[in-house]
């Protein structure tokens, strides 16, 4: 049977979770999530003229900034069919533009995450512990300190569930950071249109096997 001290060191954790962080923030710079999809069920769920009033443009303006980030708009009649209750159909978001896309890549690689400033990200444990969950099955707590864009936040959690057979390990659970903790600013692209969301969510599942 393969030892769950033996697997399960600070030198393992520090090196999946440093990568899977970078990792995680890189995706989270491709899929810029948030204001636009919102954006997007708002204007299927309001008239253009109400919803134009809330961001304080007219409704030409904010049809112009749909435009943009390619979100659907309605047909004339929308509104007065669903009034009447006729069934009507709902456009499918579509994915952000390729241009948009490397606007995203190059802004989060040189003005928010500055890489060549902060080339490394290190996640160094402090405390590792385990409780048996069932046969062969753990829930494991590490906490450790995180440098991310050279600032430190210490204490860092991060629970996961790990299970241990006669062939190997598997790991896996979930941790969320803000990137304000660690003092990369908040940007958009798209003309201010498109924001990247602040928190991140970070999810790691890893398959370990013992070397005889």
């Amino acid at each position: 049977m393969l030892s769950i001290e033996r697997i399960v060191t600070r030198r393992h954790y520090t090196a999946i979770l440093a990568h899977r962080v970078a990792r995680e923030v890189w995706r989270s710079s491709q899929q810029a999530v948030g204001p636009r999809d919102e954006l997007y069920k708002e204007v299927w769920s309001v008239p253009m003229w109400t919803l134009a009033k809330k961001y304080g443009i007219s409704d030409v303006g904010l049809a112009k900034v749909c435009r943009k980030l390619t979100i659907p708009l309605l047909g004339r009649a929308y509104w007065a069919r669903k009034r009447a209750g006729q069934k009507v159909s709902q456009d499918p978001l579509p994915d952000i533009k390729e241009k948009d896309k490397q606007e995203i890549e190059r802004t989060m690689r040189d003005e928010v995450l500055e890489t060549r400033k902060y080339p490394e990200i290190v996640f160094k444990s402090n405390n590792i512990s385990l409780s048996r969950a069932g046969e062969g099955r753990y829930r494991a707590r590490v906490i450790g300190d995180l440098n991310l864009h050279g600032v430190t936040q210490k204490n860092v959690w991060i629970n996961g569930e790990v299970t241990v057979t006669g062939e190997g390990m598997r790991a896996k659970g979930e941790f969320s950071i803000k990137q304000t903790d660690y003092k990369i600013k908040a940007v958009s692209v798209a003309g201010g249109t498109l924001k990247i969301k602040n928190e991140l969510k970070c999810s790691f599942d890893i398959l370990a096997r013992s070397v005889r």
